[in-house]
């Protein structure tokens, strides 16, 4: 090969490997931001779902305790909720929502409770039986939370991550292999 050509091979060599590293950068940042938003909106819709479950159960474990007439279309919604969390949450989730709804069913079947009766209910924290259910919306809504934990935790470690700065996000018009000291000439903050 001529030694004329090689400078030129070495920097086309160069600029098609610092663009592939550029190019591989940005996409796997792109891709773990996606994950990220992804997430979120899971964690949303979750959130909303339990929310919704835990005010209707809430009424009609209300209305069990004085009424012993069950109505089944007051339970349509109760499972239309639970058949939401069938295809979003995890099994012990859906247990425990069951297990709820099972005991709304029971409570229609007990005789009315007097109000001194629901005072002595309230007293011994006997009246909740969506504890056990909220408890394990939280655990599994924490997981959610362990995710974005876990990349805060090696960012401020100082271990590497796959994205360009500690944002993820390259002001426009910078180059993001910049050192400190050419970011503080700029007045930008890396």
């Amino acid at each position: 090969m001529d030694s004329t050509y090689l400078p030129a091979v070495a920097a086309l060599a160069g600029s098609a490997i610092g663009g592939l590293t550029s190019f591989a950068s940005a996409w796997l940042t792109q891709r773990h931001q996606d994950h990220a938003n992804r997430l979120s909106r899971d964690k949303a819709r979750r959130q909303k779902l339990y929310r919704q479950f835990i005010e209707e159960a809430s009424k009609l474990y209300a209305d069990a305790l004085v009424h012993d007439d069950l109505q089944i279309s007051t339970l349509v919604r109760a499972y239309a909720l639970i058949s939401r969390m069938r295809v979003l949450s995890s099994p012990p989730v859906l247990q425990k929502a069951e297990a709820v709804v099972r005991t709304i069913i029971e409570t229609y079947f007990s005789p009315n409770k007097t109000p001194f009766e629901l005072r002595a209910l309230l007293d011994n924290d006997a009246i909740d039986p969506l504890r056990a259910f909220s408890e394990e919306c939280r655990a599994e809504l924490e997981s959610f939370k362990d995710f974005g934990d876990a990349r805060q935790r090696a960012r401020s470690s100082g271990k590497r991550t796959n994205t360009p700065s500690a944002t993820g996000v390259v002001p426009a018009g910078k180059s993001a292999c910049r050192s400190g000291a050419a970011w503080a000439k700029t007045g930008v903050q890396q």
